[in-house]
């Protein structure tokens, strides 16, 4: 089954001793099979950005395509390792999951993240990523 969705996804941003917000909100779809499947589209400097979240009871995958290419996944307590694909090349993320926490009932759900986010320089910062989102009733 195939819903139609819309989705707020709030990232908080801690880096260097700054603190940044991003909101968007956009329409998606929701479905369930063996995983729950939330797509949508995003606008991020003039590109749109197709994203994916897979949320397994191990963790969460997003997926993310246009000008960047990103897949992280988040495991609860451990640390993985990530892709990010740019013009320049792919640089290897090591992404410290700290909590997941989510629920989904019959027409809606929120998912939240909150990861630390390092390279081979070192941690690049703390992030909380949070997406809420509620079938579309027409």
């Amino acid at each position: 089954m195939e819903e139609n969705i819309n989705v707020n996804i709030k990232q908080v941003v801690k880096q260097n001793g700054d603190k940044s917000t991003f909101q968007t909100k956009t329409s998606g779809t929701y479905h369930r099979r063996n995983s729950d499947i939330i797509r949508y589209e995003e606008t991020i400097d003039n590109q749109i950005v197709k994203n994916m979240l897979k949320i397994d009871d191990d963790g969460v995958k997003i997926h993310r395509t246009g000008t960047v290419k990103t897949v992280f996944h988040f495991v609860e307590g451990h640390e993985t390792i990530s892709y990010y694909d740019t013009e320049a090349g792919r640089m290897t993320m090591t992404v410290k999951t700290l909590s997941i926490k989510h629920y989904i009932d019959d027409n809606k759900g929120k998912l939240r993240i909150h990861y630390q986010l390092s390279d081979h320089t070192g941690l690049l910062g703390t992030y909380q990523f949070q997406i809420n989102f509620k079938e579309i009733n027409e």
